[in-house]
């Protein structure tokens, strides 16, 4: 327990917006190097670690999650020291006045800053019941003018993140930054750690991407060079056990790693995951022989890197999702369950040391 929540504060305390992970890159580069001889990067960042099994025409099976958070670009640098931003990645309108921003400078130092609110006392009535747009919200860093701001490194195209704040709740819950999806590489971590100690009757691959939260294909030249036969995703989900989504699934923390049967972008089915049923069933499986409690889940509006991997290649690839439940995606306080981490990590050390290749994948 202590072990898995302390690897996912030090994950979390990193800094890894969507195409400048190299933080991140350099934890799971080292972390993954001691458990493995062969772990590469690619030019995106993707970080690729390989376990051999030794056996000839062994399938290959490749575990991922992805390494970036979400976070705002700088877009312009006001006159009087006051930062304009957009969204690089999915963060909401809602949750941006009154919080706490690190502004990565282009030669990677950390400078802090915050998102004011108008006072209460001049705010008019009608705005008070009103979400300011991106574009009339401003970051302060403290600077008072454009000259300041360019003197500590900042300009326009640099990136920022939240603050983190690791903070310990009830019930082995724990509430910080970036949950998405830097659990998924502490499982992964835990993964890469198992399969150093044990025999595989399979080749294993674990990738911990980049970009996701960008355009959700930064996997894929790396998902390409391994050419796997089976790929699960390891992502989060957000449960339906807090006010704010009630009812919306019966997803709750605690309850165990749920799998995805369906998942598709709000907008439409072009893009989204109908996942091997046959690859699922065996990982609830190796669920059931460990004693491990799952949950599945039907998703609309969330969507994974698992979708694009699906169809690539010249043979098309069996693929599942594993989600991590987790409360409050893509603020600064999502909640997830230190339990839950643990089920998933057990989950994959059981379908691993379960794998049996007369599994039928195919429709054929």
């Amino acid at each position: 327990m202590e072990q898995m929540k302390a690897r996912l504060k030090e994950l979390c305390g990193l800094t890894g917006i969507s195409a400048r992970e190299d933080e991140v890159v350099r934890y799971m580069k080292e972390n993954l190097s001691r458990y493995s001889k062969q772990v590469t990067v690619d030019m995106l960042g993707n970080v690729t670690a390989y376990f051999p099994c030794g056996k000839e025409d062994a399938k290959k099976i490749l575990f991922f999650g992805h390494m970036d958070e979400v976070g705002l670009i700088v877009k312009k640098v006001e006159e009087n020291g006051y930062l304009r931003l957009e969204r690089l990645s999915a963060v909401n309108s809602h949750i941006i006045p009154g919080s706490v921003w690190n502004v990565r400078t282009h030669d990677g130092k950390l400078i802090p800053g915050v998102v004011g609110a108008m006072s209460h006392h001049f705010m008019k009535a009608e705005d008070k019941a009103k979400v300011p747009e991106l574009s009339q919200l401003a970051l302060d860093i403290g600077c008072r003018s454009k000259e300041e701001v360019n003197a500590l490194g900042i300009s326009e195209g640099c990136v920022t993140s939240f603050m983190p704040q690791f903070i310990e709740l009830a019930n082995n819950m724990v509430s910080t930054k970036s949950v998405d999806d830097r659990a998924a590489c502490a499982v992964l971590l835990g993964l890469a750690e198992y399969a150093a100690s044990h025999p595989l009757s399979f080749d294993l691959y674990i990738i911990a991407s980049v970009q996701e939260e960008f355009n959700i294909r930064g996997i894929m030249p790396a998902a390409r060079a391994v050419d796997p036969d089976i790929a699960i995703g390891i992502d989060v989900t957000p449960a339906g056990d807090s006010p704010d989504l009630a009812g919306v699934s019966d997803i709750r923390l605690g309850g165990g790693p749920a799998f995805t049967y369906l998942n598709y972008h709000g907008r439409g089915t072009l893009n989204g995951l109908i996942p091997n049923e046959p690859l699922v069933h065996g990982l609830e499986d190796a669920c059931r022989r460990g004693g491990i409690p799952f949950q599945r889940e039907v998703c609309r509006g969330l969507l994974t890197e698992t979708c694009y991997i699906q169809i690539s290649g010249n043979k098309g690839v069996a693929t599942a999702g594993i989600s991590i439940p987790i409360r409050y995606a893509h603020t600064p306080v999502e909640v997830v369950s230190v339990d839950d981490l643990i089920y998933t990590e057990k989950l994959l050390e059981a379908f691993c040391s379960g794998w049996d290749d007369s599994l039928n994948l195919y429709k054929a």
